[in-house]
């Protein structure tokens, strides 16, 4: 599959740590990413990550693609419901790991946007 965003900006403009019910915490990405692009951005930034993309689940209102990163499964999920795309633990094991992916995404931000 062809990937847009291999070849543009990947947007990461949220990069916020939001509390999950479990008590883990989530990282919403973007809220600018449509449902036709999530394709796209989904690999693009599990890829940022080292990961890789090993199931998709899609709906009218969302999909929520279960990712393998570090060793750890997480969800990226798109919610059309003005919430955008997160990167959701699957369990504790994962959730220790969202705070060093956010400092790294921020990272590569600065660096591209710097």
């Amino acid at each position: 599959m062809w990937n847009s965003f291999k070849t543009k900006h990947v947007p990461l403009e949220v990069l916020e740590l939001e509390p999950m019910a479990s008590g883990d915490q989530s990282l919403r990405l973007s809220t600018r990413v449509t449902w036709e692009e999530f394709a796209s951005y989904a690999p693009a930034v599990v890829d940022l990550l080292g990961g890789r993309i090993v199931e998709r689940a899609d709906s009218a209102p969302e999909r929520v693609w279960t990712a393998v990163i570090d060793g750890q499964r997480f969800w990226i999920s798109f919610d059309d419901f003005a919430l955008g795309v997160s990167l959701d633990p699957q369990d504790h094991g994962a959730a220790a790991l969202i705070p060093q992916f956010r400092e790294r995404l921020l990272q590569r931000l600065y660096r591209d946007t710097g």
